[in-house]
């Protein structure tokens, strides 16, 4: 871990301290936690799983049951009687004055389990700006008894439904089927990207990313303040890492996709309120791979920078496969080629940038940096 990443506990306490400090401060714990949990009945007993999610913060949690037991942090409770209680968890910050969130889901108790899902009960996809919009999964039909949780106090009893939330980053959703006899629930973190302001239009917060190898991104931030003054940054990478400086650089140790989230506070004029802004990205990190280079002539391409086409040759004969990736690491262009000893691919109406073309021959994967330059 670098100089600038520094604890967690630290981060946490500055980020609460920061956002807790003034009187009117406006709701900031649920931006930075995001309770959750997974439960299993057995007869009367419920047994719990903190599935939470934090922006790199320690944590204490609490139980409460609904049965009027109080509060407690054993994430086990045996009922009295049958019924339907409402269980909720409370994650507190360690640090810092008290910011605190909660998630609560009602529970059937006994619950009649169905036989376990193959896969989820459901898919969701992108569909604007801190929304997403859901699709049951093949052969679940709706019955008017299925029911949908989004974790912000808001559900539904539609087939297809689109919510939106207050916030970006990861929300916990889940999906009741009452269809039948029994009771199957499937619980799913759904991230969704865009931004979210307490500052107004006193603070707008953005931020760029640059591939700088295969699995290293920097972060450069976005800031336009007006009225506000900004007092901290701290991003949280999406695999359990916070950095509180403002630029940064991050390596992942695997391949994959990342939700990024950058979390900046201010202070307001003229009546010194605390604010924040957050803004959530998904990243995607390319896997390592060998540069399989028997010989020079192993992978050629040229001409780099291109324009128009763009010519491959391999060192061995048969059918290969040939990715391009953007700055980010979506791939944008994907060739299947009959053969790899002489072939060519047409970058015309492609943007002018940096890229990484990745070729797989014969079980062996070669990458290749590649500039288009478009001429103007």
């Amino acid at each position: 871990m670098s100089s600038a990443h520094r604890s967690i506990n630290a981060i946490g306490g500055v980020l609460v301290t920061l956002l807790t400090g003034a009187l009117s401060a406006q709701p900031h714990c649920d931006a930075i936690l995001r309770p959750a949990f997974q439960f299993e009945v057995d007869g009367l007993t419920v047994s719990l799983v903190d599935s939470s999610m934090t922006f790199g913060i320690g944590t204490t949690a609490q139980w409460s049951f609904g049965d009027g037991s109080g509060l407690t942090s054993t994430p086990e409770h045996t009922f009295d009687q049958p019924g339907v209680y409402t269980i909720c968890l409370t994650l507190t910050a360690m640090e810092g004055p008290p910011c605190a969130s909660t998630y609560c889901h009602d529970v059937e108790v006994p619950l009649t389990a169905c036989p376990s899902v193959a896969g989820a009960l459901f898919g969701y996809s992108a569909s604007g700006t801190n929304t997403c919009t859901f699709q049951l999964a093949s052969g679940l039909s709706s019955t008017g008894a299925l029911s949908w949780d989004f974790g912000d106090g808001y559900t539904s009893n539609d087939t297809a439904p689109t919510h939106t939330w207050a916030l970006p980053g990861p929300h916990f959703v889940t999906l009741t089927d009452r269809s039948t006899d029994c009771v199957t629930i499937y619980s799913e973190w759904v991230a969704v990207d865009g931004n979210a302001t307490t500052c107004g239009p006193g603070l707008f917060v953005d931020f760029s990313t640059t591939v700088l190898d295969q699995q290293t991104i920097r972060f450069e931030p976005d800031i336009v303040t007006s009225s506000v003054a900004t007092l901290l940054g701290v991003w949280s990478f999406g695999d359990g890492v916070v950095d509180s400086a403002f630029t940064t650089q991050h390596t992942y140790a695997e391949a994959g996709r990342y939700q990024t989230c950058f979390l900046v506070g201010a202070l307001a004029q003229p009546g010194l309120d605390t604010c924040f802004s957050l803004v959530c990205r998904m990243v995607e990190v390319l896997p390592m791979v060998t540069i399989a280079e028997a010989s020079s002539a192993a992978c050629s391409i040229w001409p780099n920078p291109a324009h128009g086409i763009l010519h491959i040759r391999t060192a061995v004969p048969g059918p290969a496969a040939v990715t391009l990736y953007d700055a980010i690491g979506r791939p944008i262009l994907i060739e299947k080629l009959t053969d790899g000893r002489d072939a060519s691919i047409d970058l015309a109406g492609m943007a002018s940038g940096s890229y990484i073309l990745m070729l797989k021959q014969a079980g062996t994967s070669m990458v290749r940096r590649l500039q288009v330059q478009q001429w103007p």
